[in-house]
């Protein structure tokens, strides 16, 4: 039985599909390549897409966009006409139409195999949930991987060694990635990760909230009309909900028209009707104009930048490639920052939109003899356990490549303790555990009753990001084990 496969850009904005026979072609999904993560949910009936997105206008209230943005709030939950939905299951409904798809596109009702791609600041609890939502679709997961290795990937292969710098800003989020690409002795291309960072709030739906303020703005000047809340505003719910989403999408528009202009206008004609006359709406700006608006935003990026250069530790100029990745990427300011900074023109002469799912396709691929890759991806945050006074001792520490294991060995405090409980957390706050991300406990009976027993802990990482902790203690042989997939904290998955 042949084996169908895809590489899946499960994006905050949009969803891309690609699949990589002898040559690479996308997956069409809906009108054309790029499907809307939007949701519209009525009378019983979900739709993803366009159709979904159309209705934005008309019923937001009906509505579910960029919820990515949330994968990692285990009380994000959006109630719509009495069903409710968290982002895994807006996940898994985007996901399901993806399957589709690719089923009309192979003609065939086989189990489609599939490697995902998510930001490389997602934590293991968000790889989950993204794993569990393709599953649930009816994908077979071969690996979930970052977004940034899968862009080096559609870059890298084929090409020659050397470092690559990846800047993805995407709709929701914001991944710098620097990578190394080595040939083995037996052509085995090997990508391997050095260093990730980034900010998991800052995409391009901020510097769209940044256009849509600056009308709002224009509008309180030009006719009065305060649009900072609908009680503020006079209209009734839904003929604001309508004129907020105008704006936004005029705002969209202009944000991608000054990546290429210098400058643009934004025109809504007969807007709304406001104290008994039409609002015709128009706001002329300029890229300078606009910049200027989103410099604090600008700033959060430029500091992110220059951190990774002073923690990676490299020298700029042995940096073979920058790669960007996502359409906020190519403002010009950022642009013009990066060549500036590290003195080489960033690439960005493929699709930007199609470049992730292109390396996630090319990776569902690796165990052929079609494509000889292989990935060594490192941890976006460290791992350990709690200790006396409510400290965080790590034990995987960010930036380490996994699959990996590690033992530490620690001590009971207690004169006639019989037992620890092993609690583990994901952060890199060392002082305050409870300031990290908790998964999951478990007890070890059965220890040698008294003050300084040492305990073995063991944490061992797959591929897949699955985590696997063993507590042991050598003088009694007794032993307990527990695997992370999910978290722990109250969310039914």
């Amino acid at each position: 039985m042949a084996e169908y496969t895809v590489g899946i850009d499960l994006g905050t904005t949009n969803t891309v599909c690609w699949t990589y026979e002898n040559t690479l072609e996308p997956i069409k999904l809906d009108r054309d390549y790029l499907l809307p993560s939007v949701l519209l949910y009525k009378d019983g009936v979900v739709t993803i897409g366009n159709r979904a997105k159309a209705r934005l206008l008309r019923e937001p209230e009906s509505i579910i966009g960029s919820s990515k943005s949330y994968m990692d709030d285990v009380s994000k939950v959006w109630e719509i006409h009495g069903r409710k939905f968290t982002p895994t299951d807006v996940a898994h409904e985007i996901l399901k139409k993806v399957n589709q798809a690719a089923k009309q596109h192979f003609q065939t009702e086989e189990p489609i195999s599939a490697v995902i791609t998510v930001p490389a600041y997602f934590t293991a609890s968000e790889y989950a949930r993204t794993k569990k939502a393709a599953e649930q679709a009816g994908f077979q997961v071969k690996q979930i991987i970052s977004e940034p290795m899968a862009a080096a990937i559609a870059y890298g292969l084929g090409e020659g060694d050397g470092s690559i710098l990846v800047i993805d800003i995407g709709g929701g989020t914001f991944d710098l990635c620097l990578l190394r690409k080595e040939t083995t002795t037996n052509q085995e291309q090997v990508f391997k990760t050095l260093y990730t960072g980034g900010d998991k709030k800052l995409g391009g739906d901020n510097f769209d909230d940044i256009m849509v303020e600056l009308c709002y703005s224009a509008l309180r000047t030009q006719h009065m009309l305060d649009l900072s809340t609908q009680e503020r505003s006079g209209l009734s719910e839904e003929e604001y909900n309508v004129v907020c989403q105008k704006i936004r999408q005029q705002s969209e528009k202009a944000k991608v028209l000054l990546s290429s202009l210098e400058e643009t206008e934004i025109e809504i004609t007969n807007l709304c009707q406001y104290n008994g006359r039409p609002i015709n709406f128009r706001l002329p700006i300029t890229r300078a104009e606009y910049e200027k608006a989103c410099d604090t935003l600008l700033k959060r990026i430029r500091r992110i930048i220059t951190r990774c250069d002073g923690e990676a530790a490299f020298d700029k100029d042995s940096i073979e490639k920058i790669i960007f990745v996502g359409g906020t990427s190519n403002m010009p300011c950022i642009r013009n920052f990066i060549k500036e900074y590290f003195g080489k023109e960033p690439y960005a002469d493929k699709d930007l939109s199609s470049l992730v799912a292109m390396g996630a396709a090319i990776h569902a691929r690796k165990d052929d003899d079609l494509v000889k890759i292989s990935i060594q991806d490192t941890l976006s945050h460290s791992l350990g356990v709690r200790v006396k006074d409510g400290r965080f001792s790590i034990i995987l520490e960010r930036g380490a490549t996994y699959p990996m294991e590690k033992q530490k060995t620690y001590y009971t405090v207690g004169e006639k303790q019989d037992h620890v409980i092993v609690a583990i957390y994901e952060g890199e706050n060392l002082m305050d555990v409870e300031a990290n991300k908790f998964y999951d406990d478990f007890r070890l009976d059965n220890i040698k009753t008294g003050k300084g027993v040492p305990i073995d802990v063991l944490f061992r990482i797959d591929a897949d990001r699955t985590l696997h902790v063993t507590a042991s203690d050598q003088a009694t042989g007794a032993t307990e084990s527990i695997k992370i997939t999910i978290p722990k904290s109250g969310e039914q998955l």
